[in-house]
């Protein structure tokens, strides 16, 4: 493990930004931008973004830190990383901000363009209203419908017998 990587993992701006002043490689250890997505720190996403700007690496379990921040709710990261991503990365992570009950950045997505009748491969081509219903998110639900969303559609999903 480098310095920089141990830095993004105790989210020490303060450190990274003197390790990168002083010539550490940002590209070492791949997955810097991710750690700091999962763990919440903008201001830290922001210098590695401005060192090495790779928004779509994928963790070992397939997550971009588009992703990640939908996971985990943090909605200023997501927010920051949005506007850089590919579609189909901006389509999953308001799928698993869906599945996860964040309703500001399933908001975020559909402002920032995100179609709400949209599948993705992955998710075995069910909607993020299937998500919220699965999931119970009535608040979701509503704000799904109230910006279009096709409620008769069928999706595929593993659990069905």
């Amino acid at each position: 493990m480098t310095s920089p990587h141990l830095a993004v993992l105790k989210s020490s701006y303060e450190i990274a930004a003197t390790l990168f002043k002083h010539g550490a490689d940002v590209n070492a250890i791949y997955l810097k931008l991710s750690i700091a997505a999962k763990r919440g720190n903008v201001q830290l996403l922001k210098l590695l973004l401005e060192k090495c700007g790779d928004i779509n690496v994928v963790t070992d379990s397939d997550y971009t830190p588009l992703q990640l921040a939908a996971q985990f709710g943090h909605y200023e990261i997501a927010k920051t990383l949005f506007c850089e991503c590919n579609t189909g990365d901006k389509i999953k992570a308001s799928h698993i901000a869906t599945f996860n009950g964040y309703k500001r950045i399933v908001e975020l997505s559909v402002k920032e363009g995100v179609n709400v009748n949209a599948t993705c491969a992955s998710d075995k081509n069910v909607l993020e209203l299937h998500f919220a219903a699965l999931a119970g998110y009535t608040e979701i639900i509503n704000f799904l419908i109230a910006n279009g969303c096709d409620i008769n559609v069928i999706g595929k999903y593993d659990d069905e017998d």
